[in-house]
């Protein structure tokens, strides 16, 4: 049995602390369920600091089976007073425990208007996938310390089974006073 439903604008604000709107459709089969979403923008807010993302897109599949593999990613945003200053051009998050390797067969995931595709590699319960990138990343720390570059990093197992954990470092900068 198939169920479908999109929402194509939706805005939820709780107490002026959480913000969160975008485009969102699920799906529901014998077998999953599906969350798909783009044009997100979701923060946090307490007195002059906000942090969250920006035109993001996020897919995450909930198989009956057991597991999930999410896939998220977007702009970031980080405002407050001037003592540390974070902006980063992109960031994304994976992680997968389905069992499923989306990364050696890409699924590309329709519901209405709204398509995404899911990348992420292998990864069980007992062993999950789980990596995090940052790409242009600029930390200005009271203009004292200044570091910046392409960052990513994940967790994951061998095809042997042993656990792996990867660091990748691009364009790296960095400079005091």
């Amino acid at each position: 049995e198939l169920l479908q439903v999109a929402v194509d604008s939706v805005t939820i604000n709780i107490a002026d602390f959480v913000t969160i709107s975008g485009r969102f459709a699920f799906q529901r089969t014998d077998d999953e369920l599906v969350l798909v979403a783009d044009q997100v923008d979701a923060s946090l807010s307490l007195g002059d600091y906000r942090v969250g993302v920006e035109n993001a897109t996020l897919v995450m599949i909930l198989p009956t089976a057991g597991g999930v593999a999410l896939e998220a990613s977007g702009g970031f945003v980080f405002e407050g007073p001037d003592f540390a200053n974070v902006s980063v051009d992109s960031v994304a998050v994976q992680y997968n425990t389905t069992g499923t390797d989306f990364s050696a067969a890409p699924r590309t995931i329709s519901i209405g208007t709204i398509s995404t595709d899911v990348t992420v590699a292998d990864g069980t319960v007992a062993a999950p996938y789980i990596a995090i990138s940052a790409v242009g990343l600029e930390v200005d720390i009271a203009g004292l310390v200044r570091v910046g570059g392409d960052f990513a990093f994940s967790k994951g197992t061998t095809t042997a089974g042993t656990s792996i954990i990867r660091v990748g470092v691009a364009n790296f900068h960095a400079s005091l006073g």
